[in-house]
């Protein structure tokens, strides 16, 4: 620096250019001028997540299951007189029957995502729906139906299927960009399925030690779901043609440590773009990571035979057809004492949702992985920015804005591998602003009270980019001077 420089630096000078900075900085994060810091947030998170996808904790993949209706299902139904509609939307009673076949293989609890707001006047079934509530509540099957967003006024039709396991909130404000756990005095479905599954009296295998009880929630709690690139178990290849594609490109390669760590390695680069650039082609088909079971393949089997011979260990009773009772012990292993969600993947009908990892998917494959995110991580779930950490980010901007400073008026010394070339660029004040950001990353991620999704990165280097060129500017530098004048 030259001695002019530095004759030029006084405390006063250096809080006012200080403050100017900061207030500057933090009005950018607080504020979100055009959607910028929202927009360069989601772009950063959805590259983070597709890049750890392959590290993804797989201990619950297999307890949640995904059981669906197409129009193939319906047309199929229809014509085994199974249903009576022969299209969407369905009967009443079309729901039950379906419904009352999933009972029969004793799921842990059923999550039903599909509104039912008003009772239709044109199907008189709807009594049908309240026997399936009776029938559940023998079987001690919580059963749950989507009720929409917590301040919802219930109609006659919600506040009849509010019973037993009843109505549990599924949508809310920034839906797309955050899982609610809690909203005031309401629980997500996740949370509530969780609860059922990993403290109740016969929790989960699966489940994290670390739990997460209600009393460490806030009033209003929110995390960031992680998703994992593993295809799920496909229940019955034999009567699926459905054909999906890994989320993440991949090699196929023989299983030897070397070939696996080069698969991994194209997996989190490809992934890493992927969410950078937020590609959802319209032709991809990815593998659901959760199992996904079409409603035929169950009605058919548990019609063909008595689901408990297939689930009982004791299969002396046989049935004449031995593929029968593989297919009832197949179904077993799927459903029994899983976490089900009964759902529609219909276009006309389906709440669809873009995964970071899969694309554009039925909402439902939300609901069950961040099911999934809470059972296998407990309290150790990646939380959504709150309040303490809106605190933490002004800090870790105070100390970046301190930090140039300091390296502008010569206090810090630069990088003895940067060259003069790469000097009069200020590489090194990138270097000196980078350290905090990483470091307080890296803390609050990984060895705070909480894990919190990593700093928007992007946000921060276009942030000290302008810093950079601020304090180079000829008209800050004339401001700066301004300021510091009024105070004589």
């Amino acid at each position: 620096m030259k001695q002019s420089e530095k004759k030029a630096f006084t405390p006063v000078r250096f809080i006012v250019r200080f403050l100017v900075y900061f207030l500057l900085g933090w009005l950018l994060l607080t504020h979100n001028p055009f959607g910028l810091a929202d927009n360069a947030d989601r772009a950063f998170q959805n590259a983070y997540i597709n890049w750890t996808a392959p590290f993804y904790n797989e201990t619950a993949q297999e307890d949640i299951v995904l059981v669906t209706l197409n129009s193939n299902t319906i047309r199929y139904l229809y014509d085994k007189d199974v249903i009576q509609a022969n299209s969407w939307p369905l009967l009443y009673k079309d729901h039950a029957t379906i419904l009352k076949y999933i009972f029969e293989a004793a799921p842990k609890a059923v999550f039903v995502d599909i509104y039912f707001k008003d009772k239709r006047s044109t199907d008189p079934t709807h009594k049908h729906l309240l026997n399936l509530i009776k029938r559940a509540n023998s079987k001690s099957i919580p059963l749950f139906f989507a009720q929409g967003y917590e301040y919802e006024e219930f109609t006659d039709m919600q506040t009849s299927l509010d019973v037993h396991g009843g109505l549990a909130v599924n949508g809310w404000a920034d839906y797309s960009n955050r899982y609610a756990l809690k909203l005031d005095q309401e629980e997500s479905i996740a949370y509530r399925l969780y609860k059922i599954a990993c403290l109740g009296d016969r929790p989960l295998e699966s489940c994290s030690p670390s739990t997460l009880n209600e009393s460490d929630l806030s009033p209003q709690s929110f995390f960031s779901v992680q998703w994992g690139d593993k295809a799920g178990r496909v229940a019955f290849p034999q009567y699926s043609d459905i054909q999906c594609k890994s989320p993440l490109r991949q090699l196929k390669v023989d299983p030897n440590s070397i070939d696996r760590m080069l698969d991994t390695s194209l997996k989190m680069l490809s992934g890493f773009f992927r969410g950078w650039m937020n590609s959802n082609d319209a032709d991809f088909n990815p593998c659901m990571y959760h199992s996904v079971i079409q409603a035929e393949h169950i009605v058919d089997i548990t019609k063909s035979i008595n689901i408990d011979q297939g689930c009982s260990k004791n299969v002396g009773l046989k049935p004449d057809n031995s593929l029968e009772l593989n297919d009832a012990i197949n179904l077993c292993r799927s459903l029994n004492d899983k976490i089900v969600i009964y759902t529609i993947d219909i276009e006309a009908a389906t709440d669809d949702f873009s995964s970071p990892v899969h694309g554009i998917v039925p909402g439902a494959n939300r609901h069950a992985m961040a099911l999934d995110n809470l059972i296998a991580n407990g309290s150790e779930i990646t939380y959504k920015t709150d309040n303490r950490l809106e605190i933490i980010n002004a800090l870790v901007w105070a100390l970046v804005v301190a930090v140039i400073l300091l390296r502008e008026i010569g206090f810090l010394p630069g990088f003895m591998l940067i060259n003069q070339r790469f000097e009069h660029k200020r590489l090194d004040y990138y270097m000196w602003a980078l350290l905090p950001i990483i470091l307080a990353s890296f803390t609050y991620h990984f060895w705070g009270s909480k894990h919190y999704e990593p700093m928007n990165l992007l946000t921060y280097l276009a942030m000290v980019l302008m810093l950079i060129e601020l304090i180079k500017n000829e008209f800050a530098r004339k401001l700066i001077d301004f300021l510091e004048n009024l105070n004589k």
